[in-house]
C-alpha cells in the first residue's frame, strides 16, 4: 500500500478510467486516423501482441483501443454533422439571394423602363 489513506474503490476506478481516456486521446493524436485503420486491419499482429502481454495489461490495452475507437467515431460523427449543417446553410443562403434577386427584379419592373429589367436578367 503506497498511501496511508487509500482512495475508495469507486474513486480509484474513476481515476483509472480518466487515465485510460487521456491515454486514448494521446494515442489518437499521436497515431492519427490512418495508422488506426492500419492497426485495425492488421488484427493478427495485434492479437499476438495482446497475448504476449500480461492479462491485466491486455485488458487495459483493449480498453484503450475501445476508447480510441469511441473517440474516432465521435469525431467522424461531428465532422458529418458539420458538413451537413454547412450544406444546409449554403442552401438557405442561395434561397435568400434568389429571393432578394426576385424582389429587385419586381422593383425594377415597376419603377424602371423595360430595358433595365432586361439587362438585369
Amino acid at each position: 500500500m503506497k498511501n496511508a489513506y487509500p482512495i475508495a474503490g469507486s474513486q480509484l476506478r474513476l481515476e483509472k478510467q480518466r487515465e485510460m481516456e487521456i491515454a486514448a486521446k494521446k494515442e489518437l493524436l499521436l497515431s492519427g486516423a490512418s495508422s488506426l485503420a492500419e492497426r485495425k486491419s492488421g488484427g493478427s499482429s495485434n492479437t499476438s501482441d495482446i497475448l504476449s502481454l500480461g492479462l491485466g495489461r491486455a485488458h487495459g490495452r483493449s480498453k484503450l483501443d475501445h476508447y480510441v475507437g469511441k473517440l474516432t467515431t465521435q469525431l467522424k460523427d461531428d465532422e458529418e454533422h458539420v458538413r451537413r449543417t454547412e450544406a444546409e446553410r449554403q442552401i438557405r443562403l442561395c434561397e435568400v439571394q434568389h429571393r432578394e434577386g426576385m424582389e429587385q427584379f419586381w422593383k425594377l419592373l415597376h419603377a424602371a423602363p423595360i430595358r433595365s429589367v432586361v439587362c438585369f436578367l
